[in-house]
């Protein structure tokens, strides 16, 4: 039976800029090169599900480290900060026509000159998934991994 990834399995392109880490995890997993070659020719379910396995490995490390989550439209943009239990959302909307949040030069603008009809706002939310789980979830509705700098500059802001 084929596992199911908690994740999503990592593509071609991903897998072949980590081979050196994938090796590694084939390593650690007592499977040398040979044994490798062997099991993609003769078990390909299972190689597939050593990759599945591999791809969990490698999102979880890095959602793992992951501090802050930026959500941009055009007439809105989120921060969130992401702690152990919780997360901290800090936010900007405008109903201007003129407004667009996909452009860094407008937010720059936005939150040392904030235009008309701008609101601000913060929530903060308790995980109700384990916090990686919920990570990957706001990085698949079109959240980026980003620093802590907007997240600064809107509190500061507020």
């Amino acid at each position: 039976m084929l596992a199911n990834p908690k994740y999503r399995r990592l593509n071609a392109d991903e897998l072949q800029a980590l081979e050196s880490e994938f090796v590694s995890f084939l390593v650690i997993n007592g499977i040398p090169a040979d044994d490798w070659s062997k099991i993609i020719s003769s078990q390909p379910e299972k190689a597939e599900e050593y990759i599945v396995y591999f791809s969990d490995f490698i999102l979880e490390s890095t959602l793992e480290k992951v501090k802050f989550i930026e959500c941009r439209a055009e007439k809105f943009i989120k921060v969130f900060q992401c702690l152990p239990t919780a997360l901290v959302m800090v936010g900007l909307e405008c109903s201007n026509k003129s407004a667009n949040f996909t452009d860094s030069n407008y937010i720059k603008k936005a939150t040392t000159h904030p235009p008309k009809r701008l609101k601000t706002y913060t929530a903060t939310k308790k995980y109700t998934k384990q916090r990686e789980l919920e990570l990957f979830e706001l990085l698949c509705q079109g959240g980026v991994i980003t620093d802590d700098k907007l997240f600064k500059a809107i509190c500061l802001g507020l």
